[in-house]
């Protein structure tokens, strides 16, 4: 649900280290998120909830961010998944259950 930043927001990877936030409705307003470096690259990301965003890194760990306007970018959460990396990340809304992975050991 990307109603928390814009209703027509859209968002991408910049170089695989940050989060670059658009909203079509009011360009002014967009936002480009840095992280810090220990993260390494960003592997996956999506949203989900009212307005949060589930990062996944190269360096294993999966991080919450909020999007929505006020709070953008505001780290929520961080767990470290894996100690040597992390492949994929996936989000099921109706089960409220997240999937990651590394090489061929899901969690």
């Amino acid at each position: 649900n990307r109603s928390s930043f814009g209703k027509n927001c859209v968002s991408l990877a910049l170089n695989k280290k940050s989060i670059f936030f658009l909203d079509i409705d009011n360009p002014e307003t967009s936002t480009n998120v840095t992280f810090g470096e220990k993260y390494g690259m960003i592997v996956d990301y999506q949203w989900f909830g009212e307005g949060y965003i589930l990062i996944g890194w190269s360096s294993g760990h999966l991080m919450v961010i909020s999007a929505r306007a006020k709070e953008i970018g505001q780290e929520i959460a961080v767990s470290k998944a894996y100690s040597d990396g992390l492949s994929n990340i996936a989000i099921s809304i109706r089960t409220n259950k997240l999937a990651c992975c590394n090489e061929n050991v899901y969690v």
